[in-house]
């Protein structure tokens, strides 16, 4: 194929995808960044909705370690899996095999003591023992906003293991 032909092709590519920039007549904020690509979730006219850090995670989690039924009610959208970091990962594991077999949150300590027998290494175990104590001080007086965004984690995050999956 020579690049005269090329060139409608792609063209015709880009603006079937909604990219093209005769498509923006003066969009909204939400509209041109869906033309650009850019992934939208249910914060997309102030901040990235989509993008779960660190701290968002491990906020989740002490929601769901302080919360009674907030794993139970949004079970389905949590993974263990579906977090970054290693103590995250184990200190969720930890907490939604409780909730799967005993219908109830476990306490702290049950919880610090849960986390050595899913930890690889004493490291990971040490890190558990110091996330919890701070996640069951730690103030969570927007506990309803996190409960909405979780289901957006939750779909993000097995969109992302699906995909590295494949």
């Amino acid at each position: 194929m020579d690049e005269d032909a090329v060139e409608p092709a792609l063209r015709r590519a880009v603006i079937e995808a909604g990219r093209h920039p005769r498509l923006q007549r003066h969009p909204g904020r939400r509209r041109a960044r869906e033309w650009q690509g850019e992934p939208l979730g249910p914060d997309a006219e102030g901040g990235d909705a989509t993008t779960f850090s660190e701290q968002f995670q491990a906020h989740v989690l002490a929601v769901a370690a302080r919360i009674p039924g907030f794993v139970l009610k949004y079970r389905s959208a949590l993974h263990h899996e579906y977090f970054s970091t290693a103590t995250h990962r184990t200190v969720a594991r930890a907490l939604f095999a409780h909730v799967d077999k005993h219908a109830g949150l476990p306490s702290k300590e049950l919880l610090k003591d849960l986390c050595k027998d899913y930890a690889r290494d004493e490291n990971i175990a040490q890190d558990c023992r110091e996330y919890i104590a701070k996640a069951f001080h730690r103030e969570i007086p927007d506990a309803p906003a996190v409960m909405e965004r979780v289901i957006a984690f939750g779909k993000q995050q097995a969109m992302c293991n699906a995909v590295l999956k494949a």
